[in-house]
């Protein structure tokens, strides 16, 4: 026991050490752990609130893209073989033809020209006409209008005597260019 007297600064000491070894360090790695999380937690919710403050610039600017692939569905055609759209595309136009009056007298497709951004196909169609020239100017007029566009790329008319009709007959061609999505998404 004298001994034990002796080194008692010593063994309070250790037992000092034991205590903050297995009672105080635990402790403290627990609060550094907490400590971790909540700033985690705080980054976390100040990247929500900055997004959540900025909802309604990304809702205008959502808006804004969904206009803009309202107007790109309403100029190109959606994606499909070749042969069945120009198939389509030659019944279209020659049904509208009929329809105001005129006929066809033939019909030419050149090649088609790809693009590889944005993913397009431009496909050029000649069509040769005859008929009245009020029939052709609505005709020209219902291309312009159609959704998906048709664009009107050039034209040749030879107007005729104006015998029966007020501004006489024409004959000519149109050189149309459709566009068609290469890729099937939106």
């Amino acid at each position: 026991m004298k001994e034990l007297k002796k080194h008692q600064f010593l063994l309070s000491v250790v037992a000092l050490l034991i205590i903050i070894k297995w009672l105080y360090v635990p402790i403290v790695d627990w609060q550094d752990e907490r400590y971790f999380e909540i700033k985690q937690k705080q980054n976390r919710l100040s990247k929500s609130s900055a997004v959540l403050k900025q909802s309604n610039v990304y809702s205008q600017k959502n808006d804004l893209l969904a206009d803009s692939l309202a107007i790109a569905n309403d100029i190109f055609f959606e994606k499909q073989d070749d042969s069945l759209f120009k198939l389509e595309q030659q019944k279209f136009v020659e049904q509208m033809l009929s329809k105001l009056g005129l006929s066809l007298t033939r019909t030419v497709w050149e090649n088609a020209l790809e693009s590889v951004e944005p993913q397009i196909k431009q496909y050029k169609m000649k069509v040769f006409f005859k008929g009245r020239t009020n029939d052709m100017v609505r005709y020209v007029t219902e291309l312009e209008k159609h959704k998906p566009y048709i664009e009107v790329n050039d034209f040749i008319f030879n107007i005729n005597k104006r015998n029966k009709e007020p501004f006489g007959s024409v004959s000519g061609n149109l050189t149309l260019s459709l566009y068609m999505k290469m890729s099937a998404k939106g």
